[in-house]
């Protein structure tokens, strides 16, 4: 007999899974079969802690990311690193208490994670929920128009970073190994006499997943939102005095050019009618996939405390 009660997260993904009293920790095994499953798993009154946490994903996984070349590695962005080598951390940014839009993680390079993992240490006193939605549904719900836009042409990522940006975004002072990340990862790099650099990704918008249909998984709704915010100069509170006059990290077209307004508006409101909501409580563990849904978070007020792992079921998978 299961020593868990489950209902569904949402009409299309996710599982909630509540430990019964006494119940301690569910079995791996079952949990990652139901994970491949359903795209979502959250774990609830099981006996977690931050070590037990650690442990639990490290038998799930084979490898973590230590976020290398992350495009939340950015001055007040940074994520701090609570242990496990570097592959526990926190979420971007020190309060925690900022939205963040819908996104897959790290699509802007080669080397991104499997699943997610995260878990609640302190839930936020005031909203703060973590979002999810089904990129599969999302790109089913499309216009005709949209999915011809986004089949027709690939993402370009573009950064421009100083020297101690990309110095802080891929963990190294050595413009060798920057080169080396860059090429595992199919960057192209155009790094300048003054030690700045350029890097740019190409990447479809829409990504295969085994088993199902296409997914709309990618960056674009968190850096079109993002790049609009820092243009209106209302990023001052979160980077705060030495916050740059344009995104270190855009997305455009293939050819070049913005991603149209319409396209991102019809982008928004289909993702805004499929987001569900986790309304954390303390020692709550969600595992997410990243190959096909998409994550993002609501603003919070009061502490918020939620640590992340980067999963990958392949030994070799961190380019780090």
């Amino acid at each position: 007999m299961n020593s868990y009660s489950s209902a569904p997260l949402s009409l299309t993904f996710g599982v909630v899974l509540t430990g019964s009293p006494g119940a301690g920790l569910p079995d791996t095994r079952e949990i990652m079969n139901l994970f491949r499953d359903k795209g979502a798993v959250l774990l609830r009154s099981f006996e977690f802690n931050t070590d037990s946490f650690v442990s639990f994903s490290d038998e799930c996984c084979a490898s973590f990311s230590a976020y290398v070349g992350g495009g939340s590695r950015f001055r007040a962005l940074n994520r701090e690193s609570l242990g496990a080598g570097g592959t526990l951390m926190s979420v971007t940014g020190g309060s925690q208490a900022f939205p963040l839009p819908l996104h897959g993680e790290m699509y802007y390079q080669k080397e991104r994670p499997d699943m997610l993992w995260f878990y609640c240490k302190t839930p936020p006193t005031v909203k703060g929920q973590t979002t999810m939605a089904d990129g599969c549904e999302l790109f089913a719900r499309l216009s005709d128009r949209s999915k011809a836009l986004l089949t027709a042409q690939r993402l370009r990522y573009v950064r421009e970073l100083g020297r101690e940006d990309w110095e802080m975004s891929f963990m190294t002072k050595d413009p060798d190994e920057l080169r080396r990340l860059c090429e595992i990862n199919e960057l192209s790099l155009d790094l300048r006499d003054d030690g700045s650099a350029r890097i740019e990704y190409l990447a479809p918008a829409v990504q295969p997943v085994e088993g199902r249909r296409q997914a709309f998984i990618n960056t674009t709704m968190l850096l079109w939102n993002v790049e609009r915010a820092m243009l209106a100069g209302l990023v001052g509170d979160v980077l705060g005095p030495d916050a740059p006059k344009r995104p270190p990290l855009v997305v455009r077209l293939e050819d070049g050019s913005e991603l149209p307004e319409w396209l991102m508006n019809e982008v928004q409101t289909v993702a805004d009618s499929l987001t569900v909501k986790v309304d954390w409580q303390a020692d709550d563990v969600l595992l997410v996939d990243n190959h096909w849904v998409l994550h993002g978070r609501r603003k919070s007020e009061g502490t918020r405390e939620i640590m992340v792992r980067l999963g990958n079921f392949a030994a070799d998978a961190d380019a780090a």
